[in-house]
This record gives structure tokens, sequence and C-alpha cells, in this order.
């Protein structure tokens, strides 16, 4: 519940507060909650299904950046 509450307050100005709630996630009382590390398991998941869509924007991304500038990382080239 602490490293929850360490979490909450990391993220507190981010606006996550408001993306889980307009996204409907979470209520804005229930994301109140999660912040302050109150509520465990609606916070687990909160944080598991956001960890998942940044990663999800953020995989293709990376793997651009990795073909236009690392030959040597690019997945065809990997022995096996």
């Amino acid at each position: 519940m602490n490293f929850m509450k360490v979490i909450g307050q990391h993220f507190e100005s981010t606006g996550i507060l408001e993306l889980w709630s307009e996204s409907e996630l979470l209520g804005i009382k229930t994301a109140e909650k999660v912040l302050a590390g109150k509520d465990y398991k609606r916070g687990m998941r909160a944080h598991k299904i956001t960890f998942q869509a940044l990663w999800e924007l953020l995989i293709p991304q990376i793997m651009h950046y990795i073909n236009q500038t690392n030959n040597d990382l690019k997945p065809e080239n990997r022995g096996s």
C-alpha cells in the first residue's frame, strides 16, 4: 500500500486522474483513492491497464527507432 501511495504521489500532477475518469476505467473518487494508495485491487488493475496501453503506443516507436538507427539490433539480423 505504501508503494501504491508513492506511485500516486509521483503521478499526481500528470493528468492520470483525469485519464482514468474520462476513460471510465475508474470513477473520480475511486481514482483519488487509488492515487492516495487506499484501494490496492483497483489500483493494481488501473496501473496494469495504463502500463499496457503505454507500451502499445511505445513499442512501435521503439522498433521504428531501432530499425532507423542500428542494424545490429534489427530482429532479422539476430542469430538463432
